[in-house]
Order: structure tokens, then sequence, then C-alpha cells
């Protein structure tokens, strides 16, 4: 099939199909070892590799019309190149680099003068006969007041035109007031993204996390055909990079419904009620890329540097919620718990071995899995304690999980109701946010 790529963002390719819709795309690795690089404009052969999910590879990029540097375009049949008469003062020797680009590549130029309603004048009447004269289309417009619109509406019309221009000159406000739609943020991050919550949810993130992070969203908006990022577009992005990709096209029994509803729900519950691991930010049941059937993501509160033995107990008491709601509501247990167990058994341990949370072992370090294992070395060798002591380990990793399921099995027991409004409403929904299981209680 063949299309044009209409939008590139961190490596992906966004390619309208006629009649198909846009499809997501990578570029075959020919094109990286030929340091070809394809361009938004081109004109594309698609391979597709999922007609659902519309995703495919490009594997061959079609004859160029043009292309150009600064954007990085190409077979535009016109250029529209935007600087403001105001805030900030119009940079004239930038303006004539992008002229003398476009016409080594014999683009045709429009220039457009934005902020007329802050603009003077005279100093307008200098640049429209300045660049008159030199044989170039001038027009002058205010975005903002939808001044001069239609005129270049009428200019635009049935050609593919690219917007060139320095930042702060109102590209964006002309593109919404020229499209009529709010697809474009003007100047400042979109109001409805919380910074305080995404700060929340990536407590730990380091810089290249982030920056995965903002990619993945990205990703998302230009999918959803979106120059912007939005809130619901990094909320999606977290789940991707935190528990994987949703799997929406696989296909679940109405059974495998019911069991993950009821185990995220356990854990959800326990997110709720203990006091140092919530709130619930998102329950799904949708089944993710990692091979989970759903999952219960939280919205830390605080950004601690230190864990406490509290906030622990808590964490492993929410890791077994999942098993204990499956006890209770279904009468058999599942193999879907066995994430949840190693990670409280290794939670257990570390508070025994290497936190000195043990009273009957006191503050002594026996954690050794950190240990270099090197050749020569006794791979049977002892662990460096006693059996006795290895018993004892076992016994206190043992009783804590054990206190945690008794404490943790009394709290579901005692929210029996919104545990079974919590699974109906994911049977229903297959995924709320928070707003929705708060509601519950």
């Amino acid at each position: 099939m063949t299309g044009k790529i209409i939008k590139g963002i961190a490596g992906f390719y966004y390619v309208h199909i006629k009649d198909y819709g846009i499809y997501e795309c990578k570029a075959k690795g020919k094109f990286r070892n030929n340091k070809i690089k394809p361009l938004v404009g081109d004109n594309v052969e698609v391979d597709i590799l999922d007609s659902l999910e519309k995703k495919g590879n490009i594997v061959k990029i079609l004859s160029r019309e043009n292309d150009l540097i600064r954007p990085l375009v190409a077979n535009v049949d016109q250029a529209m190149i935007v600087f403001a008469v105001k805030k900030p003062d119009p940079n004239l020797n930038l303006l004539d680099r992008f002229l003398v680009m476009m016409e080594y590549q014999n683009i045709e130029t429009i220039i457009c003068f934005n902020k007329i309603d802050i603009g003077n004048e005279k100093f307008m009447e200098e640049l429209k006969n300045t660049y008159n004269n030199a044989g170039y289309k001038v027009l002058f417009a205010s975005a903002t007041e939808n001044e001069g619109v239609e005129e270049i509406k009428k200019l635009l019309y049935g050609k593919t035109t690219v917007l060139a221009g320095p930042s702060g000159v109102g590209k964006s406000s002309m593109l919404n007031a020229l499209t009529n739609e709010d697809k474009m943020e003007t100047g400042k991050i979109s109001e409805d993204v919380d910074l305080e919550k995404i700060a929340q949810i990536t407590s730990g993130f380091t810089g290249a996390d982030l920056e995965n992070l903002l990619n993945e969203a990205a990703i998302i908006a230009a999918k959803s055909d979106r120059a912007f990022i939005i809130q619901e577009d990094i909320d999606k992005a977290l789940i991707k990079v935190g528990v994987g990709k949703e799997k929406k096209s696989k296909i679940i029994s109405d059974k495998e419904k019911r069991i993950t509803a009821y185990h995220e729900a356990g854990h959800a519950i326990l997110f709720h009620v203990l006091p140092d691991v919530g709130p619930v930010h998102t329950v799904s049941v949708i089944p993710t890329g990692a091979g989970a059937a759903g999952y219960t993501m939280p919205l830390p509160e605080k950004d601690e540097m230190f864990d406490t033995k509290g906030h622990m107990i808590q964490e492993i008491m929410v890791s077994l919620g999942g098993r204990i709601a499956e006890e209770i509501i279904l009468d058999d247990i599942t193999t879907g718990a066995s994430q949840d167990i190693k990670q409280a058994t290794a939670m257990a341990k570390a508070m025994v071995t290497k936190y000195g949370f043990s009273d009957r072992l006191g503050l002594i370090n026996y954690d050794n899995d950190s240990e270099e294992v090197f050749i020569g070395r006794d791979l049977a060798q002892s662990k460096g304690y006693a059996e006795h002591t290895a018993s004892v380990i076992d016994e206190e990793v043992k009783n804590i999980i054990d206190t945690c399921y008794k404490d943790a099995k009394k709290i579901i027991e005692d929210h029996m109701e919104q545990l079974q409004k919590c699974a109906q409403m994911l049977i229903e929904k297959e995924k709320i946010n928070q707003q929705e299981f708060e509601s519950i209680f």
C-alpha cells in the first residue's frame, strides 16, 4: 500500500493511507544503513503488519519533488513563513535566510506577519513595501483577533503548504484560526495536564525514564491527530512504560475477566484502605505486554527517601490482596498471583536479612545475594551462616507473610461491599480511574 507521511515522532512515522486511515510505522533498517531519513510529506510504500492495531513498516520512499532541511519536510507546493511584527520583534536576517532556502528549492513562498493588533502601522508599511518590491506576497494577520485569516485560507486551499518561522510568532495560533479547531496548544502546556500528579507518579524516574515517558505520550498524541500532549496521553504512556502496553485486541473469556476483576479489586481495596501505599490511580482488567491479566496502579502521595518497616508491611499486604480476593469469592485459587507472591516473599526476606527488621535475628546482615561469583569460588559453599540461622530466617519470612495475609484478609472481608462493586465496575468498563474507584466508598 502507498500513503503519505503526515507526522514523525521519536522514530515513528504516521502514514495516511487513503481509505484505510493512519498507520504507525517504523522505517526498515536499510534506510538507516544508507543514511536515508523518511520525511513528513514523503509518499511511501508500506507493508502492513497489523491491520487491527494499524501498524506497518515503510519499505520504500517514492520520488520527491522537493525536500527541506528546516523544517524537515518533502513534497510541498508552497511555504508560508510566519513572523510576528511585535513580541518578538522580527529578525529580518533570519527571514531572508528562510526566503533564500525556499528560492533554492524553487518553492513559492508567502510571507505572513502575525500579531498586527499590537504592531506599529508605519513599520508594517515598511515591511510590506520592502518584500513586495522583492517579489513576495506579503500578508498581515492577527490569529487571536481572526484578522486576515480568510485571505490566508484562500491562498492555502488545495495546496500542500509548510509553515515555518521562529518560536513565539504565533504559528500554533494561526493553525487554530485556520482550522477553526483547538488542535494546537499555544505558548503553554495544555491546561488539563496535572504536573503535580505526574510528579507523584514518576517518583524515582531518571531523566531517561521521563524522556521515554514523554516520547510515548507524543506518539499517542500523534495517533489521535494532535500536535500537543494532553493528560490522557501521559496517563496512557505511564501505563505502557510502567506495566506494559495494553493488549485490547486479546480476547479473554467472561470467566477470566471475572477472576481478574476480583483479583485486581482485592489489590485496589488494600491500596485505598492502608494509609501509606495509596491512593489508587487506575485499575484495569485489560491484559498487558508484561504478561499480566490486569493491573492496579497506585498514585504515591509522597516521594520518600527512606522506606519504613510499616510501609513494607503494607506493600506485602497489597501484594497478597489479589490472591485473598480469589480465595474468598471463587472458593478456588489460580496461578495469577505467582508474581505477587514472588514480590511479597522478596520484600519479607529483605526485611529479615538485609534491614534488620527481625527481633530474633537482630541487626545482622544475612543478605549475600549481591556477592559476586567468580572462577575458583565454590558455588556450593556455605551461605555464611549456620543451618539453624537459615531455618530461623525461613520462619521469620513465613511469619511476616502469614501475619500480612491474615491482616489483609480481615480488611477485605470488612469491605466486601466495595470489593463487589469494584469488581462489577471492572467487568462492565474494563478500566476505572481514581474518581470512579473512590466513588464506591
